[in-house]
Parts: structure tokens; C-alpha cells; sequence
């Protein structure tokens, strides 16, 4: 909560009242219709078509996935197919994105999310989406919310105790966009992920430089060190595009 603390004084003090007022306005209609969300019943044997009807369309206003569907179709036929025991998304947001990637984990599973409130790619999510989030679990999964910065060495560490000295299946990562966001995030974590696991990257496709978005930079690096595979909707659609990287 001191993180919204901080944001709403942030905000009164830069942009206003009234800009106060209408992001409240907001954080509450989405804390309506996630406890909406919390009494409904969400797929669990469903078809992938139905997943992604389920949180593109459906419950787009609150979910929200930051993503091109046919993209993210394309990773979750991948995991489909391995059904990772251990998943770990680097930047959560809407959660969206995290509730398909629960829905494709192992039902004993573990999912670890990390996401940075206020985030500069993002913006983090509220601390009442926790409660939301903590519901994505099917059958015996957990799910571990870790709000805090990637790179700080004792998020890294949480990480490490939570593993256990176990391995990641797929790395997911989403947050910082920067050159060196990504680079640290990609070097930090991939000392976890098994032999055989991915790592996925999203947002590779070249950005507006407003954005400061240089994923498309270290993917053009890193995608020559391995075997990997590329999810591209349209090359001049000027965001998201996912790549993934097969770690052997």
C-alpha cells in the first residue's frame, strides 16, 4: 500500500486533483470487477481458443494482456506441450499474461511472478491485485508474488530460496525494456533455468524511441548464442513480437 500512498501524492502534486480523482475512479472500477473476478469460474479444462477468448476478450478491461494474441498463441502451444513444473514472469502487470502462462503450468506447479510497482515499462499493478493474482492457481499450484526490483540482489535471493535448488522451466521476461534492463535481467536469471528450459522476450520488434524500448538490440545479440524461434504478427506493426530462447 505505500507504493499507492506514494503514487497518489506523486500525482496531486504534478498533474492535479482532477487527474487524481480519475485514476482513483480507475483503481476502483478494477477493484470491482476483480472481485467480480474472484467469484467467477475460470477455465481450467478449457481449449486454448477458450483461454485466450477468456482474457482478450472477456475479461479484457480487467486482465488486459499486454500482448499480439497470435504471438503469445504460438508460446502457449510451446508450453502446451512441456508443461513446465517451475515458471517465472519478470514483469507482471495487468497479469494478464500470468494468468495464461498458470493455466499452461503444471498443476503442481510453481509460478513465480516479479514485478517492480511503478515500474517505467508497465507500471506495476496495485497491492489488492495480489489477492487476485493468488487465485490464478490451479489444482496445487503456488504462486509467489515478489513486488520489487529484478535486479536488487535480494530479490535474486528470494528467488533463490524459493527454488530451493530447484531449476526454472521458462523465464519470461517482460519488465524493464531497456538495453540494460534486459541484459541484467537475462544474465541474473539464467544461471536458474534447467537445461532444456526457455527463456522467452517479449516486445523484440523495434519501438518508437520515446519509449525507450531497446529489447530489439540484445535480442538481436543473444538470439545467435542459441537455438531459437521468433513470433513476429506483422514487422512493421512497431511493438511486441516475442522471442524465445532454447537454453541446451
Amino acid at each position: 500500500m505505500i507504493y499507492e500512498i506514494a503514487a497518489a501524492a506523486k500525482t496531486l502534486r504534478k498533474e492535479g486533483l482532477g487527474s487524481l480523482i480519475r485514476k482513483l475512479q480507475t483503481y476502483f472500477r478494477d477493484w470491482f470487477w476483480g472481485m467480480v473476478f474472484l467469484c467467477r469460474r475460470k477455465p481450467t479444462g478449457a481449449s486454448l481458443e477458450e483461454l485466450l477468448d477468456f482474457c482478450f476478450k472477456k475479461n479484457h478491461s480487467l486482465l488486459g494482456p499486454s500482448q499480439v494474441r497470435e504471438e503469445i498463441t504460438n508460446v502457449l502451444k510451446l508450453l502446451r506441450g512441456q508443461s513446465p513444473r517451475t515458471m517465472v514472469e519478470i514483469g507482471t502487470a495487468n497479469g494478464g499474461t500470468l494468468f495464461m502462462l498458470c493455466r499452461l503450468t503444471d498443476p503442481k506447479g510453481t509460478i513465480i511472478s516479479i514485478d517492480l510497482p511503478h515500474g517505467i515499462h508497465g507500471g506495476g499493478y496495485p497491492a489488492w491485485k495480489t489477492l487476485l493474482y493468488r487465485r490464478f492457481a490451479r489444482g496445487c499450484q503456488t504462486i509467489n508474488l515478489i513486488r520489487a526490483d529484478s535486479r536488487d540482489p535480494k530479490t535474486i535471493e528470494q528467488l533463490r530460496g524459493i527454488l530451493s535448488g530447484g531449476k526454472i522451466d521458462c523465464l519470461f521476461i517482460d519488465g524493464d525494456h531497456t538495453y540494460n534492463g534486459v541484459k541484467a535481467d537475462f544474465e541474473n536469471y539464467l544461471p536458474f533455468v534447467a537445461k532444456g528450459g526457455m527463456v522467452v522476450f517479449h516486445d523484440i520488434c523495434k519501438h518508437a524511441s520515446v519509449l525507450d524500448c531497446k529489447v530489439d538490440l540484445f535480442w538481436a545479440e543473444v538470439r545467435e548464442k542459441y537455438p531459437h524461434q521468433e513470433f513476429i504478427q506483422n514487422p512493421d506493426q512497431g511493438w511486441a513480437g516475442i522471442g524465445v530462447l532454447f537454453i541446451d
